[in-house]
């Protein structure tokens, strides 16, 4: 049985971004994820996450591309700081999905290898899971060839809509 989510509310400039994404197969959103702002783009994050669409490669690749490292040092949420508690709830979302196997599986591939050395200097209080510092084998993406032309994390197109809007502030 589908769990039944409530709506969710979105900054109307990340709704242009989802739509954008909805029509997109996942290598792009695989690019989209380890190229934007994700303090801007939070809200398209979550929809990702929300849609039953993501995969375990850009699942993963979200997870610390958020800096799951870095929340480590908390043992639960009323300890993070309020400017980091929105990337916190998505990060402990992405582990439980991840950990259930919510996510389903693609040709795509992510190693997280790297990201594990990025907050290795953090107090770890409650530790990431294993199963989130393994490699998924799989097909690597382009991400120059994917991203050619993006501004600011999101394709050219994109941003000049959100800047005449007045959206975003570079």
């Amino acid at each position: 049985m589908a769990r039944r989510q409530t709506p969710l509310k979105m900054d109307p400039a990340m709704q242009l971004v989802t739509q954008w994404l909805d029509e997109q197969p996942q290598d792009m959103w695989l690019a989209f994820v380890l190229n934007t702002n994700h303090d801007i783009a939070v809200d398209a994050l979550r929809w990702m996450i929300r849609s039953g669409r993501c995969d375990r490669a850009v699942a993963l690749a979200m997870y610390w591309a958020l800096g799951a490292g870095f929340y480590v040092q908390y043992a639960d949420r009323s300890e993070v700081p309020a400017y980091a508690q929105l990337g916190f709830n998505l990060i402990k979302k992405i582990e439980r999905l991840f950990l259930a196997g919510e996510f389903p599986a693609s040709d795509l591939g992510y190693d997280p290898s790297r990201e594990l050395l990025v907050y290795a200097d953090v107090p770890v209080v409650s530790p990431v899971p294993a199963a989130l510092k393994s490699p998924i084998p799989g097909r690597q993406i382009d991400l120059a060839s994917l991203t050619a032309g993006w501004e600011n994390g999101v394709p050219a197109f994109i941003w000049t809509e959100l800047d005449a809007r007045g959206s975003v502030r570079a």
